[in-house]
């Protein structure tokens, strides 16, 4: 929980060069990273680079997936009452500065949050507890990721703001954390339990939907309605801890279920 060094906030801000090889090389510890534990301190130190010492993460996962009751907080450099205060009262369900991020799809400062949305009573309050630990900035940003798992990075400073960065910055810094979630998405994934008990039946629909038929199709296939077909793909992607059939059928190649050579991922 120990900021950065005040020494190393960061020359790399004024050097273009700089900025764009430290992006380039967060990407790639990234998808080397086997663990969420090594991409998190990755993570962490290419925001030292930038002369952040505040970072959060929230990680959402879909409806309806094994981990669909927990949302998955990482922290550095918060204070730790401030820390535990927001993990004992489980304030992410109130906090309005991540919450926007369900839906925006552009950074936004933490201090604009409050001209942006309307806040109720107790965000408000929330707010201005904030502000009793908190003196500087930062940016909060949307990451996005397969069968709706989203998140929400913020990088800031404990006791002063980020300075105004130009487009290219802003825009290159998006893409490292939009990287960054994709490769904590797939590490999920790969941990996602892989024995979805299918019937015969669901199996079969399964490997249906992978080779292209329509629902309608399919009802030939298993003798069935197309309510009833459509009931089972919606107990399937249930199962499987997806929320859309080409995320069922990635997931179906990956436990062995399907071969990936005959499947095709499209919308049926």
């Amino acid at each position: 929980m120990n900021g950065a060094d005040e020494n190393t906030v960061s020359p790399l801000i004024r050097d273009s060069a700089a900025r764009e090889q430290a992006a380039h090389d967060a990407h790639e510890a990234f998808f080397n990273a086997e663990t969420h534990d090594a991409l998190w301190d990755e993570l962490v130190e290419y925001a030292k680079t930038l002369g952040a010492d505040l970072l959060s993460y929230h990680h959402h996962a879909p409806d309806f997936s094994p981990d669909d009751q927990n949302v998955s907080i990482n922290v550095y450099g918060f204070p730790e009452g401030w820390v535990a205060r927001y993990e004992r009262e489980s304030l992410h369900k109130i906090d309005p500065i991540t919450q926007i991020f369900s839906y925006r799809v552009r950074p936004v400062r933490w201090s604009q949050i409050e001209k942006l949305v309307p806040l109720t009573p107790e965000q408000t309050q929330y707010l201005e507890d904030l502000h009793q630990w908190l003196r500087g900035d930062g940016l909060g940003f949307p990451t996005f990721g397969p069968s709706g798992r989203y998140g929400y990075v913020g990088i800031g400073r404990k006791n002063q703001s980020l300075e105004d960065w130009d487009p290219l910055t802003t825009n290159r810094l998006h893409w490292v954390l939009e990287c960054f979630h994709l490769r904590w998405c797939e590490l999920v994934l790969l941990n996602l339990p892989q024995d979805f008990q299918l019937d015969e039946r669901e199996l079969n629909v399964l490997k249906s939907m992978a080779i292209g038929m329509s629902d309608e199709i399919i009802c030939g296939v298993v003798g069935a309605q197309v309510e009833s077909v459509q009931r089972t793909i919606r107990a399937i992607l249930k199962k499987m801890g997806v929320s859309d059939r080409p995320s069922a059928i990635l997931r179906g190649i990956g436990a062995g279920l399907l071969e990936a050579e005959t499947s095709v991922l499209r919308r049926v």
